[in-house]
């Protein structure tokens, strides 16, 4: 009926009104909100646009502190940049000219800013190149033709090869020597240590990124030979150990023991000697004490100034660290020695040595 109707009416208004929510309210509140939106955004666009402005007025503008205008000193330094590419300044002088242009073009404005950091990535690229170019020009010519023909096919690092001779050996590995000089001079700057010590791309370099694994390789079984075999800063091998005599066959009492023109007497109960290679050891011999009649009692290594690697290697031993325990056979008797190094390891028996390969490429 039409009361009826009224009165649902009635009763739909009330709890239209209870909740608060009007008809056609909810729209208005709905383009209310994106008005203020859109108002807010146009907002931003404007105050970004004057903030570029501004920028681009102080780009233009005489900057009373540094007496120029901004955009005058960008172009001075760009052809400071432009110079370097034409002349023979140094890779490091060449990124110190672009480094004065990057940091200073934060307050460019955003269009200049671009411009500037894609230039940085061009030229560093560019440089990138002409550097590993360079490294390998070097490396081929002052590395790997003296490796192959002085390094590469001698004792230590050929096992049959003929010995090294020592001034080479220092002349490659010492301290200044061809290995070090070359690493100074163009990986120090693109690399780093691992955890290990070894040396690893360093974070961040173009270069450092662009490196052979083999290379890094090479250059840390070096650093580790230069700092087993050499005193600090000499080219010169000198490596200082004492020798001591341990127990061995229950009839040898003793050793008569000769380093070129020294010789001493040692037991098993005597204390250990102190010696130096290649100074005292370009000839080394020894006989089992007592000498016995009709049987073989000593043993000869003259093989000059790697001879200590011969003795040492001996009938077999153990190594712990810099401290190495040999045993020689002389006839039926066995004589037992323990040789303790400076250092972190027995220098003659690392395995750099074995694993040493004349570098060819740098990438």
């Amino acid at each position: 009926s039409a009361a009826s109707d009224v009165y649902k009416r009635q009763e739909q208004g009330a709890e239209i009104l209870a909740s608060g929510s009007i008809p056609g309210q909810s729209q208005e509140m709905e383009f209310s909100n994106f008005e203020r939106s859109k108002r807010a955004f146009q907002r931003r666009q404007l105050e970004g646009t004057e903030l570029n402005f501004r920028k681009w007025h102080r780009f233009v503008s005489r900057d009373a502190a540094a007496g120029a205008r901004p955009v005058d000193i960008l172009l001075a330094r760009l052809r400071e940049v432009a110079k370097t590419q034409r002349s023979a300044a140094d890779a490091h002088g060449r990124r110190a000219i672009l480094k004065q242009v990057t940091e200073n073009a934060q307050p460019y404005p955003n269009a200049v800013v671009g411009f500037v950091t894609q230039l940085e990535s061009e030229l560093l690229a560019i440089w990138a190149d002409d550097t590993i170019g360079h490294m390998q020009e070097e490396l081929t010519d002052g590395i790997a033709g003296y490796c192959r023909q002085t390094i590469e096919t001698t004792f230590p690092f050929a096992e049959d090869g003929q010995h090294i001779d020592l001034a080479a050996f220092g002349d490659f590995f010492g301290y200044g020597g061809r290995m070090e000089a070359y690493y100074q001079k163009h990986l120090r700057a693109y690399t780093q240590r691992d955890g290990r010590g070894g040396l690893v791309p360093r974070e961040g370099s173009l270069v450092g990124a662009r490196l052979t694994p083999s290379l890094l390789q090479q250059f840390t079984h070096a650093e580790r030979i230069r700092q087993a075999f050499f005193a600090a800063e000499s080219d010169r091998p000198s490596v200082r150990f004492t020798l001591r005599q341990m127990k061995g066959s229950d009839d040898v009492t003793g050793t008569l023991v000769a380093f070129g023109d020294r010789q001493v007497e040692i037991s098993p109960t005597s204390t250990a000697i102190g010696l130096s290679w290649p100074d005292e050891t370009a000839e080394i011999a020894f006989s089992l004490l007592p000498q016995k009649t009709g049987e073989a009692n000593f043993v000869v290594f003259d093989g000059g100034g790697w001879s200590m690697a011969d003795f040492i290697e001996g009938d077999g031993g153990q190594t712990i660290g810099p401290q190495v325990d040999i045993s020689h056979l002389v006839g039926a008797r066995a004589g037992r020695y323990r040789l303790s190094f400076e250092g972190l390891t027995v220098p003659f028996l690392m395995p750099e040595l074995r694993d040493f390969q004349c570098p060819q490429t740098v990438e």
